[in-house]
Order: structure tokens, then C-alpha cells, then sequence
């Protein structure tokens, strides 16, 4: 029998001796018991060894891994959602134009079943039309014209109609999961964001999210004290925030997500209330739009400290 370097990438043993324990023995017959302990230590090792799972978080997202892993098609995401699902088809429908190269969704099987059951909806947003003209708030209303369901789209903007917010604001081009029940209201801004963190899950981009936030909320704190001088301020940090970015929708997207579930099943949400969105205006109020009723839907804007009976939030998520 020939023995080799019993730490070498080579066989040192005959086939038949595939048992580990056999393996020790011999080890320990021809090299002594340091080198089997050794090889018994690197055995135990190897198989205890936890397993990396894949992160596709934010900078660590693997496209090609995620799809091998754990990706949901198209497909399957639209039959589980039924009607609450708004992908490409709806666009068609809407805007006369199917968006290509399509993302991934970025929900695990597992998210989406908890966010069909909680009556969620699956939403691609998208940011352009197939010649590159940007999909804002007032080229949707020019494309929309007439073909809106059960009434008028948009009845009036409570601000300057050449804002930047309507003309050229885009959504970001991806999936979210979106909610249409309107929750915390009577809260300023910054309160809704106290709510909002509340149901970040613990991954670790809510995590990091969450922490931004705990370390910029005492400076925001200090400026509201002086809020008549510092609310344009306030307003900038509460924008920039990332947990502002990931849990509430823009302007935009949320008319986006308005204007294809009406065209889909004719529904027509936020008809008595208000939603306030992570935009804002040139003058540095947040944006909001609701009252979506046969008339059409109003945008409006507040102040961040401004809480209202009819203004509120739903929880968005998306990555």
C-alpha cells in the first residue's frame, strides 16, 4: 500500500476504506496519533461548518444567485395574487406599451404568500415609455386622457402644475408591495415614521435602515424646537432618510399604482382620505394625493408638522 501526505488534495486511502473512523485508524497506524487527531479535528470541523446563505439585499444583491435560488416567475406571483397583481399586462392596458427587461421580483415565496393573505398587492412600477419620454405624473394623465374608469383622473393640483414633482418625477423601476388601507393619520411626519419603522421586518437592509434613522431623529428633534425657521430642514433630512425611501411611495408611484388597479378592476382608492408621500414639492412640503373619487383624485401638500384627520400613510415595501 502507498501512503501519501494525509493533508493533500489527493486520495490516500484504498476505495474500499470510505468509513471516517476506518480513515483515523490508519492514519494513526502509519503517521501516529497527532496527525489523526489532526484529521479527526479537520473532519469535525468541515461538518459543522454552518451553511452561507445568500444575502440579496440592497449592494449585496446576486441577480444570478437569487434566480437559482429562491425566484418567484411572473407566473406564479400573478396567480396567487389574482387581481391584486399589476405587472406588465396592466401597463399594456393602461398606457399602450408592455415594459421590457423586467426585473425580478425580489420577494421570497414565503413573503408573498404572508403579503397575499394580509391582502397586499404586487405592483411593478415603472419609470419610462419605450421612446425614453419620461413616465411622470403629467405624462400619465396626457396618456390616460378619457380611458379612466368610473369618472375623471386628476381634478386639480393644490400647487404650482409646472412643479418638478409632477412634471418629472419618475417611480423607480421595480417591484413593491403595496397596502391601500390608509393608517396614521393625526400624525405629523415625523410620527408616521415612528409608526412606519414599527413594521420594518428584521432584515438587515430595515435593520440599517432603522439605524440611519435613530441616529438622525435627536438632530431632527433639535431643529423641531425652532420649527417655523428650521421645517424646510427638517423636511430635507426626513426626505433623504432610507426608511422614508423604503416604506413609503412616491408621489408618482402611488398615482401609478391609483391609475392601474382603477384601469384593472375599476376600483378607485383613497376616494375620502389622503396619502402622504415621500415626495416633495419644490417649496419643501410633502406631497399627497387622495379624494380620488368620480371627480378625480386632488394632490395637495403639507408641512411635515401638519397632521390631519384624512392624511395618512400606507406601508409600502419594496428594495
Amino acid at each position: 500500500m502507498s501512503l501519501e501526505n494525509p493533508f493533500s488534495k489527493k486520495t490516500i486511502l484504498p476505495p474500499e476504506e470510505t468509513n471516517p473512523e476506518s480513515n483515523i485508524k490508519l492514519i494513526k497506524a502509519f503517521l501516529g496519533t497527532d496527525s489523526a487527531e489532526a484529521y479527526r479535528k479537520t473532519l469535525a470541523e468541515e461538518t459543522t461548518k454552518p451553511q452561507q446563505k445568500p444575502d440579496f439585499h440592497l449592494d449585496n444583491f446576486d441577480e444570478k444567485a437569487f434566480e437559482q435560488h429562491n425566484q418567484v416567475e411572473q407566473e406564479e406571483a400573478e396567480t396567487l395574487f389574482g387581481e391584486n397583481f399589476l405587472g406588465p399586462k396592466e401597463f399594456q392596458e393602461a398606457f399602450g406599451f408592455t415594459p421590457e427587461d423586467v426585473p425580478p421580483i425580489p420577494f421570497s415565496r414565503e413573503d408573498l404568500k404572508d403579503a397575499q393573505e394580509k391582502g397586499l398587492t404586487l405592483c411593478l412600477n415603472w419609470d419610462m415609455l419605450p421612446d425614453g419620454t419620461k413616465l411622470s405624473g403629467k405624462k400619465m394623465t396626457e396618456l390616460l386622457g378619457s380611458k379612466q374608469q368610473n369618472g375623471d383622473l386628476l381634478i386639480g393640483i393644490h400647487f404650482n402644475s409646472n412643479d418638478p414633482t409632477y412634471t418629472e418625477e419618475t417611480p423607480r423601476r421595480g417591484w413593491a408591495l403595496v397596502s391601500n388601507t390608509v393608517e396614521y393619520k393625526n400624525q405629523n411626519y415625523l410620527e408616521q415614521t415612528d409608526s412606519l419603522r414599527k413594521e420594518c421586518s428584521d432584515t438587515e437592509v430595515y435593520r440599517q435602515a432603522i439605524k440611519e434613522y435613530e441616529t438622525q431623529k435627536p438632530h431632527i428633534e433639535k431643529l423641531w424646537q425652532n420649527y417655523h425657521k428650521n421645517w424646510k430642514e427638517i423636511s430635507r433630512i426626513l426626505n433623504t432618510l432610507t426608511i422614508t425611501a423604503l416604506t413609503r411611495d412616491s408621489f408618482s408611484e402611488r398615482f401609478q399604482y391609483m391609475v392601474l388597479i382603477n384601469q384593472k378592476i375599476g376600483t378607485r382608492i383613497h376616494e375620502s382620505e389622503y396619502y402622504w408621500t415621500s415626495s416633495r414639492s419644490s417649496g419643501g412640503d410633502f406631497v399627497n394625493i387622495g379624494h380620488f373619487d368620480r371627480g378625480g383624485a386632488v394632490v395637495g401638500r403639507d408641512d411635515p408638522e401638519d397632521p390631519s384627520s384624512n392624511v395618512g400613510v400606507c406601508f409600502s415595501r419594496r428594495y
